[in-house]
């Protein structure tokens, strides 16, 4: 019977005072488990690096492989027309800029940032299909706004149609 009950302990995380005193032993020795995570850092820090990159060529590539089913192979800017490339090449300059209409919750940067770092999964394309996503130039992105894009557009109008 107590067999079983140690079997109950491991499944669910181990004995319940063996945790709480690992607990009240780092809250005293903060110091201590700092030291610990930084010399384990600074000892595999190839291991870590190299395990993002891993991670974040891949994610690329699968993100790639989808805007390329969605757009097209060389999909066009969405206000000028320029023919884009989805990566630059040989010092072409015109690469696709995703383009989002609003400042998204969980995209904290850019959608590029964001997509390096999330695998191309059925949740993460509804998320980022929500984003109203736009194909720009490198040139259409640098002048659109992100916030504020109506005011913005009726002021450059009033701009333009000013008598003079």
């Amino acid at each position: 019977m107590s067999l079983y009950r140690h079997e109950d302990y491991i499944r669910r995380g181990g004995y319940p005072h063996f945790k709480k005193a690992g607990d009240r032993w780092r809250k005293k020795n903060k110091d201590k488990v700092r030291g610990y995570i930084y010399r384990w850092r600074s000892k595999n820090k190839d291991k870590i690096v190299s395990y993002s990159v891993k991670s974040q060529k891949k994610c690329t590539a699968n993100w790639k492989k989808y805007f390329i089913e969605k757009y097209g192979e060389t999909p066009n800017c969405e206000i000028c027309g320029i023919k884009l490339q989805w990566y630059r090449k040989n010092g072409n300059k015109n690469t696709v800029y995703i383009d989002h209409e609003s400042e998204a919750i969980f995209i904290k940067k850019t959608p590029a940032s964001w997509y390096r770092s999330h695998p191309c999964i059925e949740e993460n394309i509804k998320k980022f299909e929500k984003l109203h996503l736009g194909i720009l130039c490198c040139k259409c992105n640098h002048y659109l706004p992100t916030k504020n894009r109506l005011q913005w557009l009726k002021q450059v109008t009033n701009y333009i149609l000013k008598e003079r």
